[in-house]
């Protein structure tokens, strides 16, 4: 097993740019950097964040540390700014969105600096929102493996111990579970419409395995959501955009730029 990883490792090599290749060291680079210096402060920041449990294991080994914070920043970043740069993108393709999202915003708050978690997170029409642009565009682009047991799934075998998954994206657009699919409409998630198809929305994956930063991340899109709508209106600039046509999939998501004119609406 350990030399077909290393040639897997070798082909890897072959096949993704340098560009890429260097990009990636860089940032390992960095990551072990801050890790170290984590580990040196120990626990006199005396905070309880995510890696305070990573170092009061003894069990996990330095390069445990370094390997789980590569996880941690890919995954609590590149997620989070591809939802929201979908979720901008739909909301100025979909003004009927948009409108009562702002009058839901700029009604609920007096200043910018009152904006807080717990008040962001009392806010329907932008929790619909969030959910909407989530399920049609999730930022996980796979599902968790599973091995199959040798059996016909939609009519081909697929043979024992095979790897599959099922990206989120397949059942958050299945027609069973949603009307019109692919349309962005956030009232869907304030109706009955969801009901028992609960289950069928995962972008974060369910059960003992799914996202641990799911709240972080939420409250993160919340917040920076809401700071942007109560300051500014917004204009697409590249009109010609279609981003579900344009984006690209390698392992991550490779998103076209959209561009955003903000007007300022207040003096904050």
């Amino acid at each position: 097993m350990k030399g077909l990883c290393i040639h897997v490792d070798l082909f890897i090599q072959q096949i993704v740019s340098k560009n890429t290749l260097a990009k990636v060291k860089e940032h390992r680079r960095l990551t072990d950097e801050k890790v170290l210096k984590r580990i040196e402060l120990q626990n006199s920041l005396h905070r309880d964040d995510l890696f305070a449990h990573l170092l009061r294991n003894d069990d996990i080994s330095e390069d445990e540390m370094k390997s789980q914070a590569m996880t941690l920043t890919g995954a609590g970043s590149e997620t989070t700014e591809t939802s929201l740069t979908a979720i901008t993108y739909f909301l100025l393709r979909n003004p009927k969105a948009f409108k009562p999202l702002a009058l839901e915003v700029r009604s609920s708050f007096d200043s910018v600096d009152n904006i807080t978690r717990d008040d962001t997170n009392a806010l329907p029409y932008l929790r619909a929102v969030l959910e909407e642009g989530l399920r049609i565009f999730p930022p996980a682009s796979f599902g968790l493996p599973r091995i199959s047991p040798g059996t016909m799934v939609d009519g081909l075998f697929i043979p024992l111990g095979v790897v599959v998954s099922v990206p989120p994206s397949v059942t958050h657009r299945d027609p069973q579970y949603r009307e019109e699919p692919e349309s962005f409409k956030p009232e869907r998630w304030l109706l009955n419409e969801v009901g028992a198809s609960k289950g069928a929305f995962q972008p974060f994956s369910l059960g003992p395995c799914a996202c641990i930063g799911v709240n972080l991340a939420c409250l993160e899109m919340r917040i920076i959501l809401v700071k942007l709508v109560w300051m500014y209106d917004w204009e697409l600039v590249n009109q010609d955009l279609n981003f579900l046509n344009e984006v690209r999939l390698y392992f991550i998501w490779e998103k076209p730029s959209v561009f955003v004119r903000f007007h300022p609406i207040i003096d904050t």
